[in-house]
């Protein structure tokens, strides 16, 4: 079955998302670009499903990471509205998901993590593609601490395959489709230095009237 047979109702199975006790998980992730070895400070299947976006997580070192979603957040589809889905997307088996429907440009959900202390962050985004006449993912990304802008380059983005590319200093976009079992549409973002809020402004370019997804796998820092 194609990736864009998704039904927009197909929400997870409800329940009450409770907060997490501090996590002791000490594997490394296998990561790639210019974020290097960085340690695994939360793994999305610990908590995995949720029913709605958690508030907040505690990693394994004791920060804690807020969220908060902005923008036209009436565009979400249920059960991908920040919810914390497993099954493949991007090759990855557990991820926070946005899925919009109907967005036309300039219309679009904007997620930021707060976090409680600075910490210098890497996460890949997955399944950010495109497919003619259809949907087109971009996200634009920024960053600061202490509220203070900390700019984002296009070093700071890099894409994992041919599907996606980086546009203008801070963003990128899909270019072709891709099947949910390739990797060849995600993009690891890596901050450029300790932040401590991180926001992507995902927009889905068309008029697309099916569930559009991305996903924002597990989280790493230094």
């Amino acid at each position: 079955m194609s990736r864009r047979h998704v039904l927009a109702g197909s929400a997870v199975a409800a329940g009450t998302w409770a907060a997490p006790s501090v996590l002791t998980l000490d594997r490394v992730a296998a990561a790639t670009g210019s974020c290097g070895a960085a340690p695994l400070r939360f793994d999305w299947s610990t908590i995995a499903p949720t029913s709605t976006m958690p508030a907040s997580i505690t990693a394994n070192d004791g920060t804690v990471v807020s969220f908060a979603l902005s923008g036209s957040t009436g565009l979400l589809a249920g059960g991908y509205s920040g919810n914390i889905r497993t099954g493949t997307r991007g090759a990855r088996s557990d991820y926070m998901a946005l899925g919009m429907r109907g967005a036309r440009n300039g219309e679009g959900v904007t997620l930021t993590m707060s976090f409680s202390q600075p910490v210098q962050a890497c996460f890949e985004v997955t399944d950010v593609d495109r497919a003619a006449n259809s949907w087109e993912d971009s996200i634009n990304f920024t960053a600061s601490v202490g509220g203070v802008n900390v700019p984002v380059t296009a070093a700071d983005l890099v894409p994992q395959g041919s599907s996606v590319v980086n546009v203008g200093a801070n963003g990128v976009r899909g270019v072709a489709s891709e099947p949910n079992s390739s990797p060849n549409a995600n993009v690891l973002f890596s901050a450029p230095a300790e932040v401590d809020q991180i926001s992507l402004a995902y927009f889905d370019v068309s008029r697309w009237r099916a569930t559009q997804v991305i996903g924002i796998h597990d989280l790493r820092w230094c």
